[in-house]
């Protein structure tokens, strides 16, 4: 595996798949990230179980060349380093190389770096979500949704629903609910063309939210949002994000809020 890259979209990437990392996880190859390098660019992927995120840096956009000199592979790097290795590269490209025994040079300008790679074959694959119960919506749209009631999911475990933002469709009008059972925050949109849109009523974890609303740029771009039984998928161009979703019932907000 050989590719040279700009640092800035390396940095980027690293830095969104970073928060789904965690050091407390279960399973030691999630400590990693993993990196794979195609002729179509560069992807890195991080989870750790509840949320998973792909970030996919192009070969080439707009005209705009970000990787160069692709020699395809794939490894995982401790994420416990690579993040402040490329945090501190002094040029704007990196090139970063593994040999047959995963062993990872990583050169810009007169720094250089080894780091040991992992087996990328330990680590788990992401679920391709294909799915009937999926709509889409402007991405600042989005987060004006989760900022406007994410606030009020509960802190306590006590009642592992309230952590979550209820998220439904109905009558044509997408909404987000979030109560602690001491507040609520509710927020309705009218879907363009609601017919053919389909979501059952799901419980998103406030805290994949909240991550979702850091990675994504306030833009007028879409994001695809897709359902399944347990898990949620939230897709733009380049970056794939996955959450489990929160299993019960979520109580019947409506009747609180007096006619």
């Amino acid at each position: 595996m050989k590719f040279i890259i700009q640092r800035e979209q390396l940095m980027q990437s690293v830095q969104d798949v970073m928060k789904a990392i965690s050091s407390r996880t279960t399973i030691p190859i999630l400590t990693g990230m993993k990196l794979e390098v195609s002729e179509e660019g560069v992807k890195l992927t991080g989870s750790d179980s509840d949320i998973s995120i792909e970030s996919f840096i192009p070969q080439e956009e707009d005209g705009i060349v970000y990787v160069e000199n692709i020699e395809p592979g794939s490894l995982v790097l401790q994420a416990k380093y690579f993040p402040d290795i490329v945090r501190k590269l002094p040029q704007n490209t990196v090139e970063i190389e593994s040999d047959n025994y995963r062993n990872v040079t990583i050169r810009s300008g007169n720094a250089e770096f080894h780091l040991n790679g992992q087996d990328p074959e330990e680590y788990p694959q992401l679920p391709q979500l294909h799915t009937e119960d999926s709509f889409e919506l402007p991405i600042d749209l989005l987060k004006n949704l989760i900022r406007q009631t994410v606030f009020a999911v509960s802190t306590s475990e006590t009642r592992p629903i309230l952590t979550g933002v209820h998220v439904r469709i109905a009558n044509g009008e997408l909404e987000f609910i979030a109560t602690d059972s001491h507040r609520l925050a509710s927020r309705k949109i009218p879907l363009e063309h609601p017919e053919g849109k389909n979501l059952p009523p799901v419980v998103i974890p406030g805290k994949s939210l909240t991550e979702l609303n850091k990675i994504l740029d306030d833009s007028e771009d879409t994001i695809e949002v897709s359902v399944t039984d347990n898990q949620v998928l939230f897709r733009t161009k380049h970056l794939y994000f996955l959450s489990r979703l929160l299993e019960g019932n979520y109580p019947e907000t409506s009747r609180l809020i007096p006619e």
